[in-house]
């Protein structure tokens, strides 16, 4: 469980859950010696020694050596080609933005490229940059069949040795065809639990550099340096750059799909950038630890509940608070009253006890009783009526007072009193300002503001 805590966003938008967790609960027999391979050393050679003295006992020594062996040579092959689609993924998504920059580079910049006749250049430009993309596509897509067979060519060998192995004995009268039938159906299910595990040993595409130090907070200044990124095929942020100064709030507004979420899921290294920096303090976050990184408070949008009580999912993440605390938390974000009315005190085995507005209350209470220098929330308000809106409005200003803050909103209420709005569009700073700025400027935000 905790190599699957390890992995990135990409693996958790890649992978459903309730496959990982069949693959997890699920697999039975050999699929455990197999994923106790990165769990527990010794666990594994007491499962292995006992696999490999029942298969002994039924069919032969041989039988469970052949069976360790194409268990250890299919999990290296898995390890070494997902060490290299890693590679050749990130080669993807970099030609990728590339491309996408080019492309922006004519449609923006077209006056200026006409007027210096300059547009056989820029298409030539573009050009490389497709054939690159198209390029690295090609062989993403070759890589990953050449992966995927190449896996499945790992158990034939294996398969081939142990069906001799039976018919030889079978033949010398020491085997039934019913022995036979058994490592037929053994090899069946082999090959389709190992590829169901291997899922959980890919290599963690978000991990400390070498020689990573602890983050040092001073007074929480964040910078954006030129970042972008991309999801798959999709560029979101565009050399993307921004400073919000130490003990301020910043606020991101504008259409959904124009990189906001994505900027909070980069700050919190769910997933690397591209190409930029992103600085705290001046220290770029791939060279700092990520347990350090992330000892920040962060609001979701479909926040998490964890079974237990109301109480003990408002203190998580500062196991050490009071009783007084996790109430002035609750009260403070608009959710006591409720945990009084649950039985047991405000037990959960479901989120269905509890509205969305509920759950976010929680969530915000939570990050009332965390101590987090950085404050990170994204859609805070979106489920809760306005008269709550305003008391928790008033408690954020409250607990957030000298932490540096940022906010995703689509309600503007919410973020009329930031030090800083910032209106996002296709991955970079359409405007910026205070509230009155904006307003005065009648662009973009004024817009929004008045719809």
């Amino acid at each position: 469980m905790s190599r699957i805590l390890g992995q990135s966003g990409d693996f958790h938008d890649t992978h459903n859950a309730e496959d990982l967790c069949h693959s997890l609960y699920s697999v039975p027999n050999l699929t455990e010696v197999v994923e106790t391979i990165y769990a527990n050393t010794i666990t594994l050679l007491i499962e292995m020694s006992l696999v490999t003295i029942d298969l002994s006992v039924r069919l032969g020594p041989l039988q469970g050596v052949i069976i360790l062996v194409t268990i250890a040579a299919y999990i290296e092959v898995s390890r070494q080609d997902a060490l290299f689609l890693k590679k050749v993924h990130n080669q993807l998504k970099k030609t990728i933005q590339k491309e996408s920059d080019a492309t922006g580079r004519i449609l923006n910049g077209w006056p200026t490229i006409l007027g210096f006749n300059q547009a056989k250049v820029e298409g030539l430009l573009h050009s490389v940059a497709v054939q690159a993309r198209v390029i690295a596509r090609n062989i993403s897509i070759r890589s990953s069949d050449s992966s995927a067979l190449k896996t499945r060519l790992v158990c034939i060998p294996g398969l081939a040795a142990s069906v001799l192995a039976v018919l030889y004995q079978i033949a010398r009268g020491k085997a039934t065809p019913g022995e036979f039938a058994v490592i037929l159906a053994l090899w069946s299910t082999l090959s389709s639990q190992i590829q169901r595990v291997t899922a959980l040993l890919e290599p963690l595409s978000v991990q400390d550099s070498e020689g990573a130090q602890p983050l040092q907070l001073k007074g929480g200044r964040i910078e954006f340096r030129d970042v972008s990124f991309s999801y798959g095929d999709k560029a979101v942020l565009k050399n993307f750059s921004l400073v919000i100064e130490p003990r301020s709030t910043v606020s991101f507004v504008g259409r959904t799909g124009g990189g906001k979420s994505t900027i909070l899921a980069l700050l919190q290294r769910l997933y690397n950038v591209t190409e930029g920096q992103i600085l705290i303090d001046n220290q770029d976050i791939q060279q700092v630890t990520i347990e350090s990184l992330r000892a920040t408070s962060v609001v979701p949008q479909s926040p998490p509940l964890l079974h237990g009580t109301i109480s003990e999912n408002i203190r998580y993440g500062q196991p050490n608070a009071s009783k007084e605390d996790i109430q002035r938390a609750a009260e403070a974000a608009a959710i006591h009253d409720r945990i009084i009315e649950l039985p047991e005190g405000g037990i959960l085995t479901s989120r269905k006890k509890l509205s969305s507005g509920q759950i976010q209350r929680i969530q915000l209470a939570r990050t009332f009783i965390h101590t987090a220098p950085i404050v990170l929330f994204d859609e805070p308000t979106s489920s809760v009526d306005a008269n709550t809106e305003h008391q928790i409005q008033k408690a954020l200003n409250k607990y957030t007072n000298g932490k540096t803050v940022i906010i995703v909103a689509h309600r503007l209420s919410t973020i009329a009193n930031a030090d800083k709005i910032c209106l996002i569009e296709d991955g970079q700073v359409a405007e910026s300002g205070t509230f009155d700025e904006l307003i005065m400027r009648k662009g973009k935000f004024a817009k929004l503001w008045k719809r």
